[in-house]
C-alpha cells in the first residue's frame, strides 16, 4: 500500500511539474509560415488551337504561364527546372540567423531562394506573367487587399510615360510577402504582368529590398 501511495505521490509531482512547464514555456512551431496568396500560374486556355490568339468575345482564355516553382519547406532538387540553372552563391547571417542565398537563372530571369539548415525559408522571384486577360482571379483579387505602394522602390526613379508599377505588400508570421506588377501602357493596348513574387522572413528585409531593386533595374533596362 505504501509504495502504491508513493508511485501516485510521484505520477501526480511530475505531472504538475508537466502542467507548469506547457503553461510558462508553450512549445513554438518550428514549421515556416505559408504566404497568404496562394499565385496561380497556369492562367487561360491553353489548348493548342487558341495558343497566341486572343478571343475578344472571352479575353480571360488567353493562355499565360510562368513554371517558377516557390518550394517552401523543401530542398534546391525540388525547384530544379529545364532552362534554369541554380547555384549557391552566398551565405549570410542576420541576427544570429545563417541563410544560404540561392541563385535561379534563366536570361535576365533571376530569382533568389533563401535556405536555412539546407530547407527553402524564403524567395524571390523574378517572374513573367502576364495577368492583362483575368483581372477577376481570386489571387489577384488577394493581392490587392494588401496595402499599396512603391515609395521605397520608385521615389529616386525616373519612369517613361508607358510604364508604371504596382507594389503590394504585406507583413505577417515575421514574414514579409510581396508582389510587384508591371504595367506597360501603348496606344492601342494596356498590359500588366506580375514581375515580382516574394515571401521571406522580416529580417531579411534589408536583403531583400536590394534584390527588388535589382529586378526593377532589369526590367527598366529593357
Amino acid at each position: 500500500m505504501l509504495k502504491n501511495n508513493q508511485y501516485r505521490k510521484n505520477v501526480y509531482v511530475t505531472l504538475s511539474f508537466l502542467l507548469i512547464f506547457w503553461v510558462c514555456f508553450p512549445v513554438q512551431s518550428q514549421s515556416t509560415p505559408s504566404p497568404l496568396v496562394e499565385v496561380k500560374r497556369k492562367l487561360g486556355d491553353h489548348t493548342p488551337g487558341i495558343v497566341g490568339a486572343i478571343d475578344q468575345q472571352n479575353p480571360g482564355s488567353f493562355p499565360s504561364f510562368s513554371p517558377l516553382i516557390r518550394g517552401l519547406g523543401k530542398t534546391r532538387q525540388d525547384i530544379k527546372l529545364p532552362d534554369y540553372t541554380t547555384k549557391k552563391i552566398e551565405d549570410i547571417t542576420v541576427e544570429d540567423h545563417l541563410f544560404s542565398v540561392l541563385e535561379h537563372k534563366n536570361g535576365s530571369l533571376i530569382s533568389k531562394y533563401y535556405l536555412s539548415k539546407n530547407v527553402i525559408t524564403g524567395y524571390i522571384l523574378h517572374d513573367f506573367l502576364p495577368v492583362t486577360y483575368q483581372p477577376n482571379e481570386a489571387f489577384l483579387l488577394q493581392i490587392k487587399s494588401f496595402p499599396k505602394g512603391c515609395g521605397e522602390y520608385l521615389s529616386s526613379r525616373t519612369l517613361p510615360p508607358t510604364q508604371k508599377f504596382d507594389c503590394y505588400k504585406q507583413e505577417h508570421n515575421n514574414y514579409v510577402e510581396e508582389y510587384i506588377f508591371e504595367i506597360v501602357m501603348e496606344p492601342h493596348y494596356v498590359e500588366r504582368i506580375l514581375i515580382v513574387d516574394a515571401f521571406y522572413p522580416k529580417v531579411l528585409e534589408q536583403h531583400a529590398k536590394t534584390e527588388v531593386n535589382r529586378i526593377l533595374d532589369v526590367v527598366l533596362s529593357k
